[in-house]
């Protein structure tokens, strides 16, 4: 029995018995802890929520912006146009003026809207601030940008919401590559006349050199809307779709432009290309010989044409308007017209080879493709 009995007593010990467990009291202090550990985590969780929110707006901004630049087009602080021949003669990649923008007509300033506080322009003051403006889009035109902006300020000074002096301005900071300067200013002067197709435009101009494709080209139709005949427009068109390499639609914008501006280089050279890429040859060549007969000297349209037989298979006449090209410029000048990849199919052909030492014996030979 005695062993019996130590036998059950070493059992219970073993095994105590078991049943249902009493609540352990936390305390203050252990309610303290777990609320404390429960609120970092749902901290924890919901920064990471907000983390993951930020970088999918950050994508989707990215994206847009990629978009709306035209991803793929070349950007405008490079070549405007695809051949450097006719680079020469259109706008420039740094924010130069096209001439379509620098004459455009000023329009007098208007008496304050009744909306406005400020006082009525006397007579005198609207005198003097179209002197200003006149004397500053001058200024503009000939380049002188740091004059041009102190007298378009002086005429502003005068009447703050003057249209055309800031579309002015406007201009003055694109020429300057100061695209963002550009854009508040333009903006000011279309919330002042919204129906201002010369606003609306330079705003595009302005677009465009930022590389800010998809807005350009909105802007721009809104002002086809606004005045179907504002050929400065079609000039913009005409550029922007060569930049995104659209040149059927570029031809057609290029060649309303070239009606209303004939004597203008920039916009037949450009036409020209546009026609080029489209296989329209002698139409190209056609407006590429008026530039030579406007401009004789300039060795960029000879160039041009010399790429326009390249691209028809027809090298050795692509060779003899080289020769009258490198007529009218540098050795340097003429290697780098010679360097554009137009030319890479005549850089091992017989004449060509040739023909370079005749041009100039110390040119050195172009680089191989």
């Amino acid at each position: 029995m005695d062993e019996n009995r130590d036998i059950y007593q070493s059992r219970g010990e073993a095994n105590p018995p078991t049943g249902p467990s009493r609540p352990m009291d936390m305390g203050l202090d252990g309610l303290r802890r777990r609320t404390r550990a429960t609120t970092i985590l749902l901290a924890l969780f919901m920064l990471g929520l907000l983390s993951a929110a930020i970088w999918l707006i950050r994508a989707q901004e990215k994206k847009l912006e990629r978009e709306e630049s035209g991803e793929g087009l070349p950007a405008l602080d490079v070549s405007p146009v695809p051949l450097p021949a006719a680079s020469q003669l259109g706008p420039s990649s740094t924010g130069q003026l096209p001439a379509a923008d620098s004459a455009l007509p000023l329009e007098p300033p208007t008496p304050p809207e009744p909306r406005t506080n400020a006082p009525a322009l006397t007579p005198e003051q609207a005198a003097q601030a179209m002197t200003e403006l006149r004397t500053g889009h001058e200024y503009l035109r000939a380049r002188d940008l740091d004059r041009a902006e102190e007298h378009t300020r002086r005429a502003l000074a005068i009447w703050p919401e003057w249209t055309s002096a800031l579309r002015v301005l406007g201009l003055i900071y694109t020429q300057r590559g100061q695209f963002e300067q550009a854009i508040s200013v333009l903006d000011q002067a279309i919330a002042q006349d919204p129906m201002s197709a010369e606003a609306v435009n330079s705003l595009a101009t302005a677009y465009m050199q930022k590389g800010w494709m998809g807005r350009a080209e909105e802007l721009l139709h809104k002002v086809e809307i606004m005045n179907p005949n504002y050929w400065p427009t079609h000039l913009n068109l005409g550029l922007l779709y060569i930049l995104k390499k659209e040149y059927g639609p570029a031809v057609e914008y290029l060649e309303r432009a070239v009606e209303q501006v004939p004597k203008d280089a920039g916009p037949r050279n450009n036409l020209g290309v546009a026609q080029m890429r489209i296989g329209r040859f002698e139409d190209a060549r056609r407006n590429f010989q008026v530039i030579i007969e406007q401009s004789p000297d300039n060795p960029a349209p000879y160039f041009n044409i010399a790429i326009s037989y390249v691209l028809e298979k027809k090298l050795d006449e692509s060779l003899e308007w080289i020769r009258k090209g490198a007529a009218h410029c540098s050795p340097m000048t003429c290697q780098s017209y010679l360097a554009d990849q137009a030319f890479n199919s005549l850089r091992n052909y017989g004449p060509f080879q040739q023909l370079m030492p005749t041009l100039y014996p110390q040119l050195p030979a172009p680089p191989s493709p």
